[in-house]
């Protein structure tokens, strides 16, 4: 492995060793790009370093799982769950006011929001899928945080999940959103957990990596450093859902890199994405969150 002075972003150390090459295991559109590992405070970052419409080809609307209208019933119904539960999880913490949600999709998250009283803006890079949160009733910007044009003091709570790991730059994202909150208000995010089990053992093929959509696979460190340098305070760190999806794309990777047998490889991943997997594996999932090694970890943090 070789170590130069690629600087890392998140804490600014040239100390950076390039680990893999990595590509598209998801769509499996045409692309190599480099991971490599800050030696100082040990997040991963992807490169190029490219901004959103240098990189839109691999979020194909019709078949990315966020923008994805069509799903099976069993994909639908956990998607619906899982609105459900970021939505009691952010009103333990705030009673309702003015959110934000960065990176809304096709606005699952602004609908479930606006049903229970809360005034609600979202913003979304992809106009295809901004456009179907609109015909929704939800009010969408078109664009990235940190060229919106929303005042200071703007929200009482800014939403975005799992988009962190997607910004080229995660620095200026979160000083942009610093920028709009409210005193007091709540900045809840949530990032693929690069200490988590599912981590451990899958390696390079976590679906945390999820090259080259993910610039940044990030440690706890890591995540440290830019709170400390954008003025935030952390509140809360929580495992709390997620955990079931990334299991399945990590042993989609996995089985797509080491399963030669094309039927077998279709046979393991139906049974694992199967109801009846969901609800054995449900308890072990629940114990590896309240552990801490849980794929999917959430912050919240105040202004």
């Amino acid at each position: 492995m070789q170590t130069d002075t690629i600087a890392c972003l998140i804490c600014g150390s040239e100390k950076t060793t390039l680990t893999c090459t990595g590509w598209d295991r998801l769509h499996f559109i045409k692309g190599s790009f480099d991971v490599r590992k800050c030696e100082v405070c040990g997040s991963f970052f992807r490169l190029p370093r490219l901004q959103y419409e240098h990189l839109a080809r691999f979020y194909p609307v019709e078949s990315y799982k966020a923008y994805a209208q069509k799903q099976p019933g069993l994909a639908r119904v956990v998607r619906g769950l899982g609105v459900i539960k970021k939505r009691r999880y952010v009103e333990r913490l705030v009673h309702p006011g003015r959110l934000l949600d960065v990176g809304c999709a096709t606005g699952d998250f602004l609908v479930e929001m606006n049903r229970h009283g809360w005034d609600t803006v979202g913003i979304e890079p992809n106009e295809r899928a901004a456009q179907l949160a609109q015909e929704r009733g939800c009010r969408v910007m078109v664009g990235t945080l940190e060229h919106a044009q929303f005042g200071a003091d703007s929200f009482d709570v800014i939403t975005m999940w799992h988009v962190l790991e997607h910004v080229s730059d995660p620095l200026e994202q979160l000083a942009a959103a610093k920028r709009i909150l409210k005193s007091k208000g709540l900045l809840i995010f949530c990032v693929p957990n690069l200490h988590s089990l599912e981590a451990k053992i899958f390696g390079h093929l976590w679906a945390g990596f999820d090259v080259p959509r993910h610039a940044y696979a990030f440690s706890r460190k890591g995540l440290k450093s830019l709170f400390d340098q954008t003025g935030f305070t952390p509140v809360e760190t929580r495992s709390f859902f997620g955990g079931f999806n990334s299991l399945c794309f990590s042993l989609q990777f996995l089985l797509d890199d080491k399963c030669g047998n094309v039927p077998l490889r279709n046979v393991v991943l139906n049974i694992a994405q199967s109801f009846f997997s969901q609800c054995l594996l449900l308890p072990l999932l629940r114990a590896v969150d309240v552990l801490g090694q849980g794929s999917i970890i959430t912050y919240v943090l105040t202004k």
